[in-house]
């Protein structure tokens, strides 16, 4: 009966083992890039979200994580999705998001790019952050948390530079050669309004970002849980639970019988 008891001990002892193994040996980071980190008034923002460091047996599936930003700074316009990932579902009044994938990942890869546009009235050199907080991914049966991360970003204002040139071309030369009579004045002053005539001109450009527009879902579709099961986690306890129950049995009854 002792050596019964010792063998269900045992046994408990090897699977507590090997699901704490299982639990830690499961983790990745996140990052957010940007090309600049400085960007003008007015103009698109765009900020990519990678995963990178992949620890996770069968590689990861699903992402959910929360977006924040300064809405003083910054007004949110799409959420693209890159690589294999599906379409982000996106939660504008808690900043919620949700991706999934097809395929499990197991190397670095760019998940979803989201797009802002930097407001027109902000003061230079203007610093803002932009976070992705409360993040998680899962292979498909366990929840495998991951630490925040977030990117800074300076607003600065363009240079105007220079756009009147010199108005004073030509000037001297209408005092040159006072002998030379009043041909040689005529010509100075023609030269002065060929200068006028050129000067303070500009050319402005401008540039276009086209993307793929996602229509920004207000209700609460967002809130929905990143799928997982942990299912293998509640079999687990529950098998931890009947051994030492039955354990704990057998010892009684061997007390009672030895006092027989």
């Amino acid at each position: 009966m002792c050596k019964k008891i010792r063998y269900i001990l045992l046994s408990v002892m090897l699977i507590l083992f090997f699901n704490i193994q299982t639990v830690n040996a499961t983790s990745f980071k996140a990052s957010l890039n940007t090309t600049e980190d400085t960007i003008a008034p007015g103009q698109d923002l765009v900020v990519s979200f990678v995963v990178s460091n992949i620890d996770v047996s069968g590689g990861i599936m699903a992402l959910q994580g929360v977006l924040e930003f300064d809405s003083n700074v910054l007004t949110y316009s799409n959420m693209t999705p890159a690589g294999g990932w599906g379409v982000p579902t996106y939660n504008a009044s808690n900043g919620k998001f949700t991706v999934e994938s097809s395929q499990p990942i197991l190397t670095e890869q760019e998940v979803f790019r989201i797009t802002f546009k930097v407001k027109e009235d902000l003061e230079d050199n203007t610093k803002t952050k932009i976070s992705v907080k409360d993040l998680f991914a899962s292979e498909g049966e366990t929840k495998i948390e991951s630490t925040a991360v977030e990117k800074e970003i300076t607003i600065k204002k363009e240079d105007e530079g220079n756009q009147n040139p010199n108005n004073n071309a030509g000037e001297n030369g209408s005092n040159q050669n006072n002998n030379s009579g009043n041909n040689g004045n005529n010509q100075n002053l023609e030269n002065n309004n060929n200068s006028e005539t050129n000067n303070g001109k500009t050319n402005n450009g401008g540039s276009q970002t086209s993307s793929t527009t996602l229509k920004v879902d207000s209700s609460s579709s967002a809130n929905n849980k990143i799928p997982y099961t942990g299912l293998k986690e509640d079999l687990i306890i529950g098998s931890i639970i009947l051994l030492i129950l039955i354990a704990f049995i057998s010892y009684k009854k061997m007390k009672k019988y030895r006092g027989i």
